[in-house]
């Protein structure tokens, strides 16, 4: 539980607050205050991992669990208000939520069982910034062969 929230379900989406992590506010500063990009272009990319929050200095090279091979790949959400809507505020929250991304298994289920998604600045690798790591689903998630699982990624503000 993070943000006083465990994950949950909405209309068939999986909704997971979500832990800034230290590059993550930085940035997030930069390009409020300076105008700064986020690096690696106009979008952030979503991945699903397995791993736990072991502090909010990690970065990209301590995720842990990211499939690889049958169909994953990061997700693109472009920073726009078509993949970004407008933030609404209910109750002195304010949050933004994201388009829905699809992660779909091809020629065989994900080889690790989805406990968490990642927003990052880069499509591949570990070379870039971590922004965000989500809460943990209360069960991890195995993405059989075929299947699809819809996410959108959530941030808000108390």
């Amino acid at each position: 539980m993070i943000g006083g929230r465990f994950a949950h379900f909405d209309n068939g989406v999986v909704l997971l607050p979500n832990t800034l992590m230290n590059e993550g506010a930085e940035l997030l500063m930069k390009m409020i205050f300076q105008n700064a990009a986020i690096g690696g272009g106009s979008n952030f990319y979503v991945g699903l991992c397995s791993d736990t929050i072991t502090g909010k200095g990690m970065d990209l090279t301590d995720i842990v669990g990211e499939p690889v091979g049958f169909g994953y790949a990061r997700q693109v959400l472009a920073l726009n208000s078509t993949d970004w809507p407008d933030p609404v505020t209910t109750n002195d929250v304010t949050k933004i939520i994201s388009k829905t991304v699809a992660f779909t298994a091809a020629g065989g289920p994900f080889n690790v069982a989805i406990s968490r998604m990642f927003l990052t600045n880069v499509l591949t690798g570990t070379a870039g910034i971590l922004f965000a790591l989500s809460a943990a689903l209360e069960n991890p998630l195995t993405v059989a062969d075929t299947t699809t699982e819809n996410f959108t990624y959530e941030f808000y503000w108390i």
